[in-house]
């Protein structure tokens, strides 16, 4: 029996790639910080104002939350493209 997987396709491998070169990926217990990802991620303008340093752990809570729920960062990115989506239709701009 073969379990299905997740292929990410090379743009979203080099862009993993890139940021934990470019050091966006960083150190720190990213488990007990989810509560502070979701804050950010939910309270409107929490996004805009963050700090680079919240930045890089909400990166790096994406990138290594998809280690152990693979599909993770599929789910995502759909979940901001249909927040955009909906964004776009309150405000008439496009999303």
């Amino acid at each position: 029996m073969t379990m299905p997987y997740v292929a990410y396709s090379p743009a979203v491998e080099r862009f993993i790639g890139d940021a934990y070169r470019l050091g966006f990926v960083i150190t720190f217990h990213w488990a007990s910080w989810l509560p502070e990802a979701e804050r950010l991620q939910l309270e409107g303008g929490s996004l805009e104002k963050a700090s680079l340093l919240n930045l890089a752990k909400l990166l790096t809570v994406h990138i290594r939350q998809d280690r152990f729920v693979e599909g993770h960062l599929p789910r995502l990115s759909n979940r901001v493209g249909s927040r955009q989506r909906m964004r776009s239709m309150d405000t008439g701009a496009p999303g």
